[in-house]
Formats: structure tokens, C-alpha cells, sequence
């Protein structure tokens, strides 16, 4: 009989390239090619309807603020329009979105169980009013662009829109810090890049470096147009690193280079070398005046005024665990930390008694933020957070078939994306300790193209399974004879033939 793997081809993957064998076939070592296949992954005709362009737009801009620097849409709100623009294009046409996501992925129950403690926090700290119009004014947005980036990814060519819109957003960042963007001067003589939109130049390195792996991503999974945009991000990133003069997006850049050198143990060692030199040469060349300085400050920070003064971080840090054991289930309340830090921290009680100002600051730590805003339980759900987005993805790709590299490009760009994609929660992880993160949205863009990620190598893996169950299946099948079906169908019997067993007519 036919081999098993003839007669039940993994559902459209039937057509591999000449030499090498059909999905689900055999998986030997002589079946198997050396090398992952070089067909690219295409977006092709249909990718960028109405719903997907508008996303694709509302991310660049929400990121960018390009808007800014193009004529009458300064004054436009296209960040506001184009997010009800997406959700009237969802109502009108259902059929472009997919629900299930919600259901299916581990971030919408991460965004939900905050938005729970966030509701506690309003009700059981400090300032009911506070919280509930930062809520009602400002993080609803977030979480509507969340909800609707997150429905709108069908299938995997859904997925490479999003991740692309992360892409291109870092090479405009680039382009606007080299041709618009003026740095201006600090007290230590040092140039930054002005504040951009709802970013200041800190914020901008953060996104800079989340989008370095993304960039990778498209590197290694387009064809030529796409990796010259995917490269201008990617060589553009560390020169806006090093324009923004910020030294937590040096130690996030610090801790990723080494992680990602690891992580792409497949390229050659002397590729991995030379494209971290070319990203350092970068950063050294359009490093400004006193950055080095700057910088080195990171190894001796004893003269450093975040652990001087008592409203450095260090001190803004421990007030805030403080806040944590003084409200520990919901905490003081969304967005009321600089009110705890103004009304009732020991610093306001102090300052108050002596005559001197009171300062309602920011906590400047998005884990800070998390725990003394809405409480622990919210802390440890951003712990999980982001263990699921690095160790729980790359936990995932170990569950995807190695095979998965030469299949489909489909399968390959999601096997890639379990890779790079923790990458870039592993720079979050590490920038947001200096920055205030908790209701921005760089990670619920992250979030959401996670939720991709994960529901669509499910989806995969789980015809894998019904491919192999339906293999064993055939495979078991009774035979009559060496290589002879126990019955053949009846089409193939000649005319009049009659069964030995069956009586004479």
C-alpha cells in the first residue's frame, strides 16, 4: 500500500520545492534538507485591506507622532481617528476580525486581570476621581488599540503586518532623529534628542530597542524590498540609541547583544560578529558630544543624583514598596502615585513640617508603578507577563517540529518569531525598571503580536497532531496479502468478477 505519508500530506503544505520532500512526509536525516528553505515569506496580493492598513497606520503614528511634521494633520488627532476608524471598519465587517483571539491567548487574560486590579485600585486608593478619569481619559484608548490590533489577526500574513508596522515605525524614528529632531543640552554638556510626541528620549531608545528584534525577524523572512526596510530599522536603531543619550537603553542594548549572538547559534559565527560590529560602529559614529561621559557613569554611580538625592530612583523606589505594603491588594490607584508621593509619602511629611515644596513625582520604574498603583497580585501578573513573552515563547518554539523550517515559509516565519520576539520583551524587561511603562503602548503592541504568535503556532501544531493521528490511522489499516489492501475499490473490479466466498448465482 501507499506510504502513509503519501496519503495524508499536512493540509497546505503538499508543494515543497524540487529535492526536497512533501509536508508530512519523511523526516529522516536523508529526508531532511540541510538547509532552511529559501523561499521568502510574502504578504502577497490582499494583505493590506482596509482594517489591516488602518492598523498599520495607527501603530506608525501612535509610535512616531510623524503627524507632526506633515502640514494640517499636526492638529488632526490621527491616532484618535484611525482607532474609530478600525473599530467601525470591525463592526461593518465582521468577517475581517477573529474574536477568538481574546479567548485563545495568554495576553488579552493578562490585559483583563489588570484592567480588574486597575477598576480595585480606583475604588480602594487614594483618589477615586484621579483614577477613574485616567481610566476613562487616557488608558481606554490603550486598551481598545489592544483589543483591536489583537482580533484583527486572522492568519500569520495578518501577524507580519503587525510586526511590520513595529518595523517601519523604528525606521521613521530614525529618519525624523537624523533630519528633524534637534538635540538639546544638558547640565552635564551632553546632547539629547528633544521630546517627541508622547515620548522623551529615554522613551525613544526603549522603542528602538524593542524593535531591533522585530527588525531581525523581517531580516531573515522577506524578500529584497522588505530586508532594505528591515535593515534601514535595524542600522537606524542604534544610531537613535545613541542620539537619545539614554543610559538604560545602553544597559537594555548591553544585555540583548549578548542574548541575541546566542540565540542565532545557526548563523555563522564570523555573520554574528561582523553584524554586531556593524551595529556598534553605528552607535560610535553618531554617538554625540559627552555621551561616552555619559556612559560611563553606568559603571561608577556613586556620584549619580538617582542615588544621591532622596527624589533620585532609588529613593522614588523604596517610597514606592512602601506604598506596596501599605495597599497591598489594589494599592494606592492608577495614576495616583505622584499624589501618594505628594499627600502621604515621609518625604511630603517631612518637607511640609521644614517649610519646603512638595513634589508629586512619577515613579519612574514601571515595575514600581505596577505594584504601588494597583497593587501586588498586578505585580505578579507583570511578572508573568513577561516570563511567558521570553522563556514561555522560546518554551513554545520547542514544541514546533524542526521540520518547520523548510515546510512552509508560513511555518518558518512562526518558528523565527518564538525566537525573536522574547528578545524584544527581554529589552521591555530591562528598560522599563528606569521608565514609567505600565499604561503605554509599546508592550500592548508586544502583547498583541504575541497573541498571534501563540495562537497561530497552536493552530499549526494542532493539525500536526491530527496529520499524525490520521497517519497511524492509515498506517494500521489490515492488509490481505504483502503490500494488498484487504479490499479494493470497487471501481477497480473487473466486470463480473465474483467474491470466492460468495455463493454461486
Amino acid at each position: 500500500m501507499p506510504s502513509p505519508s503519501a496519503v495524508w500530506p499536512l493540509p497546505g503544505l503538499e508543494g515543497g520545492r524540487p529535492g526536497e520532500p512533501a509536508a508530512g512526509g519523511p523526516s529522516g536525516p536523508q529526508a531532511r534538507p540541510r538547509r532552511r528553505a529559501k523561499a521568502r515569506f510574502r504578504l502577497g496580493r490582499g494583505a493590506l485591506d482596509a482594517l489591516r492598513l488602518s492598523a498599520f497606520s495607527l501603530v506608525i503614528v501612535t509610535l512616531t507622532a510623524v503627524h507632526m511634521y506633515l502640514g494640517p494633520l499636526q492638529h488632526a488627532r490621527p491616532s484618535f481617528t484611525l482607532l474609530i476608524l478600525v473599530a467601525a471598519l470591525m463592526v461593518l465587517k465582521p468577517a475581517t476580525v477573529r474574536w477568538a483571539n481574546l479567548r485563545e491567548g495568554w495576553p488579552p487574560k493578562v490585559v483583563g486581570g489588570l484592567l480588574f486590579m486597575a477598576v480595585g485600585s480606583a475604588v480602594f486608593g487614594l483618589s477615586f476621581g484621579g483614577s477613574t478619569r485616567f481610566i476613562i481619559e487616557i488608558w481606554w484608548k490603550v486598551l481598545v488599540f489592544f483589543v483591536v490590533l489583537t482580533v484583527g489577526l486572522r492568519h500569520v500574513k495578518d501577524l507580519a503586518v503587525l510586526i511590520w508596522s513595529y518595523v517601519w515605525s523604528n525606521a521613521i524614528l530614525f529618519i525624523l532623529s537624523v533630519t528633524v529632531l534637534e538635540l538639546e543640552p544638558t547640565r552635564e554638556g551632553l546632547g539629547r534628542l528633544e521630546g517627541h510626541g508622547m515620548l522623551d528620549a529615554n522613551d525613544i531608545g526603549m522603542v528602538m530597542l524593542m524593535g531591533i528584534p522585530l527588525a531581525l525577524l523581517m531580516v531573515f523572512n522577506s524578500g529584497r524590498v522588505g530586508r532594505a526596510i528591515a535593515w534601514l530599522a535595524l542600522v537606524g536603531s542604534p544610531v537613535t540609541i545613541a542620539l537619545t543619550g539614554s543610559r538604560g537603553a545602553m544597559v537594555g542594548l548591553a544585555i540583548m547583544a549578548p542574548a541575541m549572538f546566542f540565540a542565532l547559534g545557526r548563523i555563522k559565527l564570523a555573520v554574528r560578529v561582523g553584524g554586531g560590529a556593524l551595529l556598534f560602529l553605528a552607535l560610535a559614529l553618531a554617538a554625540p558630544s559627552g555621551y561616552w561621559k555619559q556612559m560611563s557613569t553606568i559603571l561608577d554611580p556613586s556620584k549619580d543624583y538617582n542615588i544621591t538625592t532622596e527624589y533620585g530612583r532609588i529613593g522614588i523606589a523604596k517610597r514606592g514598596v512602601g506604598y506596596m505594603l501599605r495597599y497591598p491588594f489594589f494599592g494606592v490607584g492608577v495614576a495616583n502615585f505622584p499624589r501618594a508621593e505628594g499627600t502621604i509619602s515621609p518625604i511630603a511629611k517631612r518637607r511640609e513640617m521644614e517649610g519646603l515644596s512638595v513634589e508629586w513625582i512619577a515613579p519612574h520604574n514601571t515595575y514600581v508603578q505596577v505594584g504601588a498603583e494597583m497593587g501586588i497580585p498586578a505585580l505578579l501578573l507583570w511578572f508573568f507577563m513577561l516570563y511567558s513573552g521570553t522563556l514561555g515563547l522560546l518554551k513554545l518554539r520547542k514544541r514546533t517540529p524542526a521540520e518547520w523550517e523548510y515546510q512552509s515559509a508560513d511555518r518558518r516565519f512562526l518558528r523565527d518569531a518564538c525566537l525573536f520576539i522574547p528578545m524584544s520583551y527581554l529589552v521591555f524587561a530591562v528598560t522599563s525598571y528606569f521608565l514609567t511603562h505600565a499604561y503605554t503602548t509599546p508592550i500592548y503592541i508586544l502583547m498583541a503580536i504575541t497573541t498571534g504568535v501563540v495562537v497561530q503556532v497552536r493552530r499549526e501544531l494542532k493539525i500536526d497532531r491530527a496529520a499524525r493521528r490520521a497517519q497511524r490511522d492509515a498506517a494500521m489499516m489490515p492488509t490481505a496479502g504483502p503490500g494488498a489492501p484487504l479490499t479494493a475499490p470497487v471501481q477497480q473490479l473487473p466486470p463480473g468478477f465474483v467474491f470466492p466466498s460468495a455463493p454461486a448465482q
